[in-house]
C-alpha cells in the first residue's frame, strides 16, 4: 500500500513520490480547495499556538489563493523572525504580505504597517537609506489609505490618531543615524505638528528623538531641555519603554557636558528598564553608554562589565 495509518487513524502517504503524483493529478481548483481545508484544519487544531505554525499556515493559505489570510500569516511569520533578529527572513515574509495585498487590491493601512516593519528590519541592519525609503513609503500609504477600518487586517504599533507623528519620527531617526541632522529635525518638526492632544508614548518619543538629534549637532543645553520634556511625558503616561528611551537620550548630552554622575543615574535606570522589558537593542545602547561613562570616570572594571554586556546584546541583534 502507498499509505500508512497514523496513531490518530488518519492516513498519510508512505512515500513522498506518491504524494507528488497524486497532487499533480488534481485540478488547480481542487489544489486550492485542498490547501484551504488543510489551513482551516491547522487553525482549529492549533488555536493556542498560531505563531508557532504561522509559516505553515502562510504556505497553505498562499497556495489556496486566500489573500487576506496570507497577509495575516505573512505578518505573523515576519514578526516571529524579527523577534529573533532574523531580519532578512522577516523582510521576505513581509514582502509576501505586500504581494498578497497587490493581488487582492488591499488597503493602504495594511500596506503601511508592512512597509514600516520592513523599515524597522532595515534599520536594525544599519541600512539607513533603505529604511528611510521604506518608512517614507509607509507614510505615503498611510496618507492615502482611505477609511482606516475598511477591510483592515493588521494592527499598527500605535493608535491611528498618532500614526502620522509616529512615522514622521521614525523617518527622522533614520536621517539622524545617517548623520543628516537638519533633515532629521525637519521631520521631527512635522512629527510635533502632527501630534494629537493626548499623544502618549509617541509624544515622549518625538521629544526624545529631538533631544538626540540636537545632541548630535552639539546643542547640548537645548538637547537636555527636550530630553527632560520627553521624560516628563513618558512618566506621565507610565510607559516603561518611553521612560527608558528618554533616560538614554538625556544621558548623551550630560556625557558631552561632562556631567558624568548625572549621566550614570539616567543610564542605570535605562539599563534596568531595558532589562525588564527584554529589549535587546536598548540594552546594547544603554550599556555601551554606561560603559563609556565609567571609562571616562576611570572606573575601568565597571566600564569593562558594561561594554561586555553591550557587546553581547549587539551579537544577539546581529
Amino acid at each position: 500500500s502507498g499509505f500508512i495509518r497514523g496513531t490518530d487513524g488518519e492516513q498519510a502517504f508512505r512515500h513522498g513520490l506518491a504524494q507528488e503524483v497524486v497532487y499533480d493529478t488534481l485540478t488547480f481548483t481542487d489544489r486550492r480547495a485542498m490547501h484551504h481545508e488543510l489551513a482551516r484544519h491547522i487553525e482549529e487544531e492549533d488555536q493556542g499556538r498560531l505563531g508557532a505554525v504561522a509559516g505553515l499556515l502562510l504556505h497553505h493559505y498562499d497556495r489556496a489563493g486566500d489573500a487576506p489570510k496570507t497577509v495575516v500569516y505573512a505578518a505573523m511569520s515576519g514578526d516571529r523572525a524579527a523577534r529573533v533578529y532574523a531580519n532578512r527572513e522577516a523582510i521576505d515574509f513581509y514582502t509576501r504580505g505586500l504581494e498578497a495585498l497587490d493581488r487582492a487590491g488591499g488597503g493602504g493601512a495594511d500596506r503601511s504597517i508592512l512597509l514600516e516593519r520592513i523599515g524597522t528590519c532595515l534599520e536594525t541592519q544599519g541600512r539607513h537609506s533603505a529604511a528611510t525609503e521604506a518608512l517614507q513609503d509607509a507614510l505615503a500609504r498611510w496618507r492615502d489609505r482611505g477609511r482606516r477600518k475598511r477591510g483592515a487586517l493588521l494592527d499598527g504599533p500605535v493608535p491611528d490618531g498618532a500614526r502620522e507623528a509616529h512615522l514622521c519620527r521614525r523617518i527622522a531617526v533614520t536621517y539622524e543615524r545617517g548623520s543628516a541632522y537638519d533633515e532629521a529635525l525637519s521631520w521631527l518638526d512635522r512629527a510635533l505638528a502632527a501630534l494629537p492632544v493626548r499623544a502618549g508614548r509617541v509624544g515622549s518619543e518625538v521629544h526624545a528623538s529631538k533631544s538626540m538629534t540636537l545632541y548630535r549637532k552639539g546643542e547640548y543645553r537645548e538637547a537636555i531641555a527636550w530630553g527632560r520634556r520627553a521624560l516628563s511625558v513618558a512618566k506621565r503616561v507610565g510607559d516603561a519603554r518611553a521612560i527608558a528611551y528618554a533616560h538614554n537620550m538625556l544621558a548623551n548630552s550630560h556625557i558631552a557636558e561632562g556631567s558624568l554622575r548625572a549621566a550614570v543615574r539616567h543610564l542605570t535606570e535605562a539599563v534596568r528598564l531595558y532589562d525588564e522589558l527584554e529589549d535587546v537593542p536598548g540594552q546594547a545602547a544603554a550599556n555601551n553608554n554606561l560603559g563609556m561613562c565609567y571609562h571616562l570616570m576611570g572606573e575601568l572594571d565597571a566600564a569593562l562589565r558594561h561594554y561586555e554586556l553591550a557587546g553581547a546584546a549587539d551579537e544577539r541583534v546581529g
